[in-house]
């Protein structure tokens, strides 16, 4: 079975202010941390969907896939058909958030497990919240391919709500960093983080 990673690396982090993949997280940065945990997952193969040079080069050197997205502008949905069609044919899509730093390929690899057991669809979920990253069943790539507009997958998850399975994780699959002060606050909570 091939589950094929998507990180989604291509925003252009305006609520920051500047390029919020590429600051310090612990000894490394935020976006090595995601590609560290994806790299070291049971995942077949790994796409970094990307804007920035400097994410690009950081994925070179992880040797993952790596795809520039020069319609970043049209939002998320571009990324993920990028992603899934650089991936090819798969079982499944791990759509992931290359701003979720605490996403450990423990979770990623449980969601895996869920998948090969039960799932067409399976969302982590942290207190009855649905978070990332989300696999997608290879069977719903068309729909993937087809998505627009900058709301991401929810379409795909919306039109097939009553497949999805739904798996509790702890807080790390709902934690993204958009802003300055999110940043600030999460190195405050968090033990080495920054």
């Amino acid at each position: 079975m091939k589950i094929a990673g998507v990180i989604l690396a291509a925003g252009f982090s305006a609520r920051m202010g500047r390029e919020k993949l590429t600051l310090p997280s612990g000894s490394s940065t935020i976006i090595e941390r995601v590609l560290e945990e994806a790299a070291s997952s049971s995942m077949d193969d790994v796409c970094l969907v990307y804007r920035s040079r400097e994410v690009g080069d950081t994925g070179r050197r992880y040797g993952v896939r790596i795809v520039y997205n020069e319609m970043t502008e049209e939002g998320m949905a571009s990324s993920i058909v990028k992603g899934v069609s650089a991936s090819g044919r798969a079982d499944g899509y791990m759509i992931m958030l290359g701003d979720m730093p605490f996403v450990t390929r423990e979770i990623i690899d449980g969601i895996i497990g869920r998948f090969n057991d039960a799932g067409d669809i399976v969302v982590p979920v942290c207190s009855g919240r649905d978070g990332h990253p989300v696999l997608i069943g290879g069977g719903y790539s068309d729909e993937l391919l087809a998505l627009g507009d900058d709301i991401g997958a929810r379409p795909v998850l919306s039109s097939h709500a009553d497949r999805i399975i739904r798996l509790e994780c702890g807080n790390s699959v709902l934690t993204d960093i958009d802003t300055p002060e999110e940043y600030i606050r999460i190195g405050s909570e968090v033990n080495g983080y920054i």
